[in-house]
C-alpha cells in the first residue's frame, strides 16, 4: 500500500484511511456530479413533528421507520472504479459538534460485493458500535446506482437494496469490518408494533428513541417524532389514515423481517436478504407477525417451541427448516444476531444437517433456533401440529 493510505483499525477489522487528495477529490467530484449531494452541507431534510403534520401525512403518503438518538455518525459506503481499479470506500462524517463545516474521514475496507456493483454505487446510512466486537453500518438510502443517480420512490429503493443483499452480496465474518443492516420501513398502522414489539427485537434497539416519518418522494422532508418525551405526544393518540396509499406495501430488510400492511399484491418479497419467496394474488393482512406460506401453519401460542431438522444452504445465515411427515422445507430460520450467526456455525460444525429447538420470533413471522439438540432427538411431526 503506498503513501496515500495507511493501515488503521476500522470497526471489527482493518481499513486503509485514504490520504490520496487526487483519489478524495474524485469521490467528491462524482457524488456531487452523479447524486447531486454536497457532502459538505448541512442536513436540511429532517424537521420536528408538529401537530400541524398529521394534514401532511394524512395526503402525502410517508413510511415509518426508527429515528436514532444522539448524534450516532453518518456516512456512506461507495463502490467505484478509480483507474481501472474497484475500491470500496466508507466516508465516515467526524465532525465535531462545535465545528461550523463538515469533516469527513475516507477508509477504504474489503466486502464481498458482486463486481457489477463497482460501476458505480452509493449507500447513505449510520455507523452503529453496540460495543467494541460490533459495528453496523444502518443502510437507509440508495443514492447512485448503475453510475447514475437514483431517483426512484422510496418503495423502489427498499426493493432494490433488498435485491442487491440477496443477490449481489456475501457477509464474510472474517472479512467485514461492519454488519450491514437494512433499515426497517412499515406502514402508519404499525406505529405501534414498531414501538412496542418489533423495536426490541433489533440489535440496535438501545439506539432509538423515536419514530421517522419519511415520504415516498424526496420533494418532502422526513419528520421526526421523539418519543419518551415530556409534554410530547402518546402513540394511544395518533392515528393516521392516508388517503392514498403505496401500491405495494410489503417491505422486506436485512434484519430478517416482514411487515406487511393490507394490499393486494401479486409479489411477495421475502424477508431474509439471502433468500425469496413468491406468491400469487395474496391479500395480506395489517398485521406485522402475517404468515404467508401455502403449508400448514403452526399455532405458536398452543405450540410455543417445535423440534425442527435444520439444513445449510450455500448461502450465508440460510438454514432451511424440515418437520417430519412434511416432504418440503417448512421455512427459513431466523437467524437475528451476528453472535446468533457464529453460535449456529458451531452447532454444524463440519455436518449439513442438525436437529435444533426453535422458538418462535412473532416480529420476525419465523422460527429462530435456540438450542443444538442430540442426534437421535425426535423431529416434530407435522401430523401432531393440530
Amino acid at each position: 500500500m503506498n503513501k496515500g493510505f495507511k493501515e488503521i483499525r476500522f470497526g471489527q477489522g482493518r481499513g486503509y484511511q485514504i490520504y490520496d487528495q487526487g483519489l478524495i477529490d474524485q469521490i467528491n467530484n462524482s457524488i456531487v456530479q452523479k447524486a447531486r449531494v454536497n457532502l459538505y452541507n448541512g442536513n436540511k431534510f429532517y424537521k420536528p413533528f408538529e401537530k400541524s403534520d398529521l394534514s401532511t401525512l394524512q395526503k402525502i403518503p410517508h413510511k415509518i421507520s426508527f429515528n436514532l438518538k444522539g448524534k450516532q455518525p453518518q456516512g456512506y459506503l461507495y463502490l467505484f472504479k478509480y483507474q481501472l481499479r474497484p475500491y470500496c470506500v466508507y466516508i465516515r462524517d467526524r465532525t465535531d459538534n462545535n465545528d461550523v463545516k463538515k469533516d469527513y474521514e475516507f477508509i477504504m475496507v474489503k466486502h464481498r460485493f458482486n463486481e457489477k456493483l463497482y460501476q458505480g454505487t452509493l449507500f447513505h446510512g449510520n455507523f452503529l458500535q453496540l460495543n467494541q466486537y460490533q459495528n453496523i453500518f444502518l443502510i437507509n438510502d440508495i443514492l447512485i446506482y448503475q453510475d447514475k443517480a437514483y431517483l426512484e420512490s422510496l418503495s423502489s429503493k427498499i426493493n432494490l437494496l433488498n435485491d442487491i443483499f440477496k443477490t449481489l452480496y456475501t457477509t464474510d465474518l472474517g472479512l467485514d469490518t461492519h454488519q450491514i443492516l437494512i433499515k426497517e420501513y412499515g406502514s402508519y398502522s404499525q406505529i405501534k408494533d414498531f414501538v412496542y414489539n418489533y423495536r426490541n427485537t433489533l440489535p440496535y434497539r438501545d439506539f432509538i428513541n423515536g419514530i421517522a416519518f419519511r415520504p415516498e418522494h424526496r420533494s418532502q422532508k422526513i419528520i421526526y417524532l421523539i418519543l419518551n418525551r415530556k409534554n410530547h405526544y402518546d402513540l394511544n393518540d395518533f392515528t393516521i389514515k392516508p388517503s392514498t396509499t403505496p401500491n405495494n406495501e410489503s417491505i422486506s430488510n436485512s434484519n430478517n423481517t416482514n411487515i406487511n400492511t393490507n394490499t393486494n399484491t401479486n409479489t411477495n418479497t421475502n424477508t431474509n436478504t439471502n433468500t425469496n419467496t413468491n406468491t400469487n394474488n395474496t391479500n395480506t393482512n395489517t398485521n406485522i407477525n402475517t404468515n404467508i406460506n401455502s403449508k400448514k401453519i403452526i399455532n405458536h401460542l398452543k405450540y410455543p417451541k417445535i423440534t425442527f431438522l435444520m439444513k445449510k444452504t450455500p448461502k450465508q445465515d440460510v438454514y432451511e427448516l424440515y418437520l417430519k411427515d412434511l416432504d418440503t422445507k417448512y421455512g427459513i430460520a431466523a437467524v437475528t444476531t451476528l453472535q446468533h450467526s457464529e453460535e449456529i456455525i458451531k452447532w454444524f460444525d463440519t455436518k449439513s444437517e442438525i436437529i435444533v429447538e426453535a422458538e418462535f420470533m412473532k416480529n420476525f413471522n419465523k422460527w429462530k433456533p435456540i438450542k443444538h439438540l442430540s442426534d437421535n432427538s425426535n423431529i416434530t411431526s407435522i401430523i401432531d401440529l393440530d
